[in-house]
């Protein structure tokens, strides 16, 4: 069943082979959106290899069959939560005692047959002692368990009979509590929290649900949002607090980055009490992740399967949707007038093609969140948006036209383009006077979006790597009605140049381009900083950066760029707190 740690034992295996140097141990996760093809691109990809999606199954199996064969270590590959029975061969996985061998888990004991699993091991839930052993493990040193409430506790184990995920998600739940008398209350509350799902299912939902409970409205409602991603998706944590900022789910901050302070709070509460998980990337960002039960139970609410005692009737309700690589039409039955957020993901590296149908205006006025994660739509009519008065949240990334009538969103508050690097034009924006938060970065815009300046709440600009941005100069004034303005992000390409360096005097992060006598006039440094100083704009990149987060989203930097300046040997204007200094092609006076 799950939760009862069949992915834990993985990960140990996973560990212990990788301390021994004969064997290379690769991890691919299927989950439940499986196909061959995307089964293949998460294969290749730690592989290291490079698959078209032009290619036929046949050409791209043939492709893993040979990296596999050059691999000179014998390959463990372990794939985690398969769902579906699938042929080896069709995907490119050439088993071989002294080449390659395969270990999955599943929940499915016909899944193991059909694929012919030469070895199967049933996992069991925790007897009693190492039940008790293992909530005393996450429960930590305090409190001290011992007389009446030892023997409380020992019965809120007992209710979670044995599975290892209730018995961590409790344990998180319960951790730092010293109360008898909530310790009580929590026993009563496991044992009266029942909501009818599927036997096999029932014992984890209710005790995940129980841990939902405990969270205070805030914590509910960023929970929640977490299940907009994919199953087994590592979620960006910056990126979620963009999201839990713009969607106005936690209380209102009088700056960004104490906002900020305020989510990552909030992420780390939930992976405390065991309901989020902490991840990485093979980048190694900071990253969160849910179990994919965890993400069951949360889909399960906001689709109105379930209400839970503690959020009564202001439940979110959510339309989340998996989207192969087939083309496929909205349904337009789902979008209903309860609608809170819409995400639509594609289970494909190339990106899922929906259609959404001429002249349909979805009725969704509730609706505060849009997200479409790399899904190629051919055209969005403008009819689409005209009944989504209440959108605050629109993330479109991999979409190449912005319909015209997005410069009516006038509640919007974060417009989250990022990575869309086949647009080249957004409309008008200068009627949405809520937006906060607008990122272009990645994209091929070439000129700023009209009515830009006249943003006066915006707080978040991010145009990086935004090359097609030719040789701009922001004139002197132009931030001037922009007050709010906490972070503004520009291509480090020498393209475009500020030429009003009173505006860093109010920003927190600046990263782009000045000229060397604005550098001289700046009184008050960001917090974080990324400058290019240098009087001629460029056509090119004026560096290659040597830099291991270089194309990462962390902006938490404080380095200074002089190229093609004459510098005073005699003046000293560089901040104090600088940790990196580059000097490219000066000249001393």
């Amino acid at each position: 069943m799950g939760g009862v740690g069949k992915t834990t034992l993985a990960k140990h295996i996973e560990y212990h082979l990788s301390e021994k140097p004969s064997y290379k141990v690769l991890w691919v996760t299927v989950s439940q959106d499986f196909s061959v093809t995307s089964l293949q691109d998460k294969i290749a990809n730690v592989l290291g290899v490079t698959l078209s999606s032009r290619d036929e199954e046949d050409a791209r199996a043939r492709i893993l069959r040979e990296a596999f064969g050059k691999m000179l270590k014998l390959i463990v590959l372990i794939l985690d939560d398969v769902w579906e029975e699938f042929c080896l061969d069709r995907v490119g996985i050439p088993l071989h005692p002294n080449k390659c061998r395969l270990i999955l888990t599943t929940r499915s004991l016909e899944v193991c047959n059909r694929i012919q699993c030469q070895r199967k091991f049933d996992l069991q839930t925790l007897n009693k002692d190492e039940a008790w052993d293992l909530f005393k493990y996450k429960l930590g040193r305090e409190p001290l368990l011992q007389g009446d409430l030892k023997s409380i506790a020992k019965s809120i184990v007992e209710e979670c009979d044995g599975l290892p995920l209730g018995i961590i998600t409790v344990a998180g739940s319960m951790r730092g509590v010293r109360d008898i008398c909530e310790w009580r209350n929590a026993l009563e509350q496991l044992k009266t929290c029942s909501i009818g799902y599927h036997e096999m299912e029932r014992d984890v939902f209710r005790i995940l649900e129980w841990s939902f409970n405990r969270l205070d409205k805030y914590e509910r409602n960023c929970f929640l949002y977490c299940c907009l991603y994919p199953e087994d998706w590592k979620i960006k944590r910056k990126e979620l607090i963009r999201h839990f900022i713009g969607a106005e789910l936690m209380s209102k901050r009088d700056s960004w980055s104490k906002a900020f302070d305020q989510g990552q709070k909030i992420l780390n509460k939930l992976i405390r009490v065991c309901l989020l998980e902490k991840a990485k990337n093979f980048e190694g960002d900071d990253r969160v992740k849910m179990h994919d039960l965890v993400r069951d139970m949360a889909l399960r609410i906001t689709h109105g399967n379930s209400k839970p005692e503690s959020s009564r009737d202001d439940v979110p309700r959510f339309l989340v949707k998996s989207l192969g690589q087939k083309f496929s039409k909205v349904t337009q039955e789902e979008w209903t007038e309860d609608l809170h957020a819409v995400s639509f993901h594609s289970v494909s590296y190339d990106g899922a093609k929906i259609e959404v149908p001429p002249a349909w205006s979805p009725n969704c006025p509730k609706l505060s969140t849009l997200r479409l994660s790399w899904v190629c739509i051919k055209e969005i009519p403008d009819s689409f948006f005209r009944h989504m008065y209440g959108l605050k949240v629109l993330n479109l990334e991999g979409i190449t036209e912005l319909p015209n009538f997005v410069s009516d969103l006038v509640n919007l508050t974060a417009l989250i383009l990022g990575g869309c690097e086949s647009l080249r034009f957004v409309p008008p924006l200068g009627k949405l006077k809520q937006l906060k938060d607008l990122d272009l970065s990645k994209t091929e815009i070439e000129d700023f979006p009209q009515g830009w300046e006249s943003l006066v709440n915006l707080e978040w600009l991010n145009l990086n790597q935004c090359l097609t941005l030719r040789r701009k100069i922001i004139p002197k004034g132009t931030f001037s009605q922009l007050h709010r303005l906490q972070l503004l992000v520009l291509p480090l390409s020498g393209t475009v140049q500020v030429n009003d360096p009173e505006v860093l005097n109010q920003l927190e992060i600046f990263e782009g381009c000045l000229s060397f006598t604005d550098f001289y006039k700046i009184i008050r440094w960001p917090k974080y900083y990324n400058v290019y100083i240098n009087d001629i704009l460029t056509e090119d990149q004026f560096y290659d950066i040597d830099d291991e987060d270089s194309d990462s989203e962390d902006h938490r930097k404080k380095e200074l760029y002089f190229h093609q300046c004459k510098l005073d040997r005699g003046s000293n204007y560089l901040p104090d707190d600088m940790t990196r200094l580059w000097i490219l092609r000066i000249q001393l006076e």
